[in-house]
């Protein structure tokens, strides 16, 4: 009896490749509430934080990061946008078969990497200036991590890696796609790091927790087919990191 091990092997990695096709990047219930959350708190926390420009000049480069990908990804087509509707019998979370396993072990390592790495001294706290207005600072910068959080996932996974995966598609090498799979996240971590540079400076615990981070937020995007995903990851990364500040005050 003769065998073919080549072709055996490149079926199996084949099948263990995700389809990706473009059409099922969808952005429903939690994204979009995400998104109109932004906009309120937004210009919420622009009226009120006058005194902690730290929290203004953040929330202004959030909305433009959101602009930019909002129009971006609807003008090419990157995301569908979906709202359930009961009437058709439409489920919350498309793709939903993926979606729940894959958050759960995200979240998983999300807390994990904030534990081991938190414990090895890392500072999430940025220091922001104290100001008196009628909502503290603690309030407003814990707000304004929940806006990162939607934010962020627009920009990072919504158009960048979306755009990167459609542009990748198109090449027929088969190894070379896989390579990319696993490459992207790794690229969008080092991207990710590089922005945070801005808020952690040269925190370098602070930094490895952003750029881990980024990865699992990317890996579960990239296997669910939904934003989603990975905007519920960061919110729950961000209350976690942002909750001490919360309760602590200053």
């Amino acid at each position: 009896m003769s065998y073919a091990p080549r072709e055996r092997s490149r079926s199996s990695i084949k099948q263990l490749r995700i389809p990706y096709r473009p059409d099922r990047k969808i952005a429903s219930t939690i994204t979009l509430f995400g998104i109109f959350f932004t906009v309120i708190t937004g210009f919420i926390v622009l009226v009120f934080s006058s005194q902690a420009p730290y929290i203004s000049d953040s929330t202004i480069i959030f909305f433009v990061m959101m602009t930019i990908s909002m129009v971006t990804m609807i003008f090419f087509g990157l995301v569908r946008f979906h709202y359930p509707s009961a009437i058709k019998g439409e489920t919350l979370i498309p793709n939903q078969d993926r979606f729940l396993p894959a958050v759960i072990v995200g979240m998983i390592l999300v807390m994990v990497s904030q534990i081991v790495i938190s414990g090895m001294g890392a500072i999430f706290v940025t220091q922001i200036p104290f100001t008196t207005t009628p909502i503290s600072t603690s309030t407003l910068a814990f707000t304004m991590f929940l806006q990162a959080a939607v934010v962020e996932e627009l920009f990072f996974a919504g158009f960048i890696q979306t755009a990167l995966l459609v542009l990748i598609r198109r090449v027929e090498n088969e190894g070379f796609k896989l390579i990319m799979d696993i490459a992207i996240p790794i690229l969008l971590g080092f991207t990710f790091m590089l922005y945070h540079g801005m808020t952690y400076g040269s925190n370098a615990l602070a930094l490895a927790q952003v750029f881990v981070g980024r990865i699992i937020y990317s890996s579960v995007y990239e296997f669910t087919d939904n934003l989603d995903s990975c905007v519920l990851l960061h919110l729950a990364n961000n209350i976690m990191a942002g909750l001490p500040l919360l309760l602590g005050g200053f």
